[in-house]
């Protein structure tokens, strides 16, 4: 498994795009894109590699690692991912906007689905397994690829100086 790792938005958020050569299936995790040039990137790396993005996926659902989602499923027909237990975030998504000032780039996306833990996926052919790590939000995910010796554990954890 690669994996390419944007930095975006006013948050420094990092959104992720785990992508297998040979089949070229790839993940988005934490699709963060908040200005055009941001999404750009995004897709200039996608398409450069001729990816076929599978999986729109979200560690917690904290607005600097949804502000992209409105335009992954648009792009690419994909809907996000993420632990039920988050949900109520996107509902507050305007609220969370309000705290820090900013306006909504594309809107808030509705998820497509419900992520659990024990939950398998299937990137060209490796195995991501989900694990529920509440704590930093009620629905914080980690997408561990034990193949790869992976995790990606959003803002699960972090250094405190």
């Amino acid at each position: 498994m690669r994996v390419e790792v944007f930095e975006c938005n006013p948050f420094c958020e990092n959104t992720y795009v785990l992508y297998d050569d040979s089949s070229k299936e790839a993940a988005i995790v934490d699709c963060g894109c908040y200005t055009q040039d941001e999404k750009m990137r995004l897709v200039t790396f996608i398409e450069q590699n001729s990816l076929n993005v599978k999986y729109l996926l979200n560690t917690h659902l904290h607005l600097d690692h949804v502000f992209g989602n409105v335009f992954c499923t648009e792009k690419y027909g994909i809907l996000p991912l993420a632990h039920q237990a988050d949900e109520v975030l996107i509902k507050n998504f305007e609220q969370q906007l309000a705290l820090f000032g900013l306006p909504a780039p594309d809107g808030v996306q509705n998820l497509g689905g419900y992520l659990t833990e024990n939950d398998v996926l299937v990137i060209g052919g490796e195995t991501v397994r989900i694990l529920h790590v509440p704590g930093h939000s009620q629905g914080s995910l980690c997408f561990y690829l034990p193949a790869s010796k992976m995790i990606f554990v959003g803002d699960v954890l972090s250094n405190k100086v």
